[in-house]
């Protein structure tokens, strides 16, 4: 059986303080109702508690139980009730957390939560809807990890962060070189042509580590990052070989107008 958010759901249980003492008894009626031994019961009961959201992740060990369930439509609605459920726990400890350990915990979680479902590695992960806009805002976190930790978490989400883009292009002169480095890659991974010419100011103006998450963030948008191809050919002869294979790879994939993902080497930065 695929696992469930093994780095969001089940960290995120660990570190959210306080669930409160009261439960509510229809909470507690639905986390009874998913142990009967009528499936149309336990489907609803799961459907229900998905519904509460972050009300709810009470029962989300009983929901997790459930994901085993026999029954197909159960286990979709108990997968789904997780879903949801994580996603909320998540999005509280990223925007309400104290603990600046924690809020990255939590940014990292839901961009390696999102990646792996849809690999296929694990069964659902957290919606874009959910955590695109929590993660937007954990840009700005005054810990430079948090910020960091978002910015990688939001390439996860690809085309379906766009919203990010500005934000992101925003980062590129962060205080902080990694922070800057994270933005230049998630920007590429998004895709959005309009990080563009942030990404040339980029290349053009920052220290070499910065330079080559600039060219290979132009790599990955890919044909329509064409604009920059003379600031690459003019780096595809420059005397750093990182820089010079950088620029070559990311002027292959706008040329043959390809993506670049799988193209251009993600490079292993601090």
């Amino acid at each position: 059986m695929k696992r469930i958010w093994v780095v969001g759901t089940i960290m995120l249980l660990a570190i959210v303080m306080g669930c409160g003492q009261g439960k509510s008894a229809s909470i507690k009626e639905y986390i009874a109702d998913l142990r009967s031994d009528k499936p149309e019961l336990r489907r609803e009961a799961a459907k229900n508690l998905g519904k509460m959201g972050l009300a709810a992740r009470e029962a989300v060990p009983a929901l997790v139980d459930t994901v085993g369930d026999k029954d197909a439509t159960v286990r979709a609605a108990a997968n789904e009730a997780v879903s949801r459920i994580g996603t909320a726990e998540m999005v509280e400890v990223l925007l309400r957390s104290g603990d600046h350990e924690q809020r990255a915990g939590a940014a990292l979680a839901l961009g390696m939560d999102y990646e792996q479902a849809c690999e296929g590695l694990i069964t659902r992960g957290p919606s874009a809807e959910a955590a695109v806009p929590a993660l937007i805002g954990a840009l700005a976190d005054s810990d430079a990890e948090v910020r960091g930790r978002a910015a990688e978490a939001l390439g996860k989400f690809k085309g379906k962060a766009r919203s990010a883009v500005p934000g992101l292009c925003a980062r590129l002169k962060d205080t902080d070189s990694w922070v800057r480095n994270r933005a230049c890659f998630s920007l590429g991974y998004i895709g959005d042509e309009r990080a563009v010419p942030a990404l040339i100011d980029t290349l053009r103006k920052q220290g070499e580590t910065e330079r080559v998450a600039a060219i290979c963030g132009l790599g990955l948008i890919g044909p329509e990052a064409g604009s920059a191809s003379p600031y690459l050919r003019e780096l595809s002869n420059n005397a750093d070989k990182e820089i010079r294979e950088a620029a070559n790879e990311a002027l292959s994939s706008i040329q043959k107008g390809l993506q670049g993902e799988g193209r251009v080497k993600t490079r292993s930065i601090r």
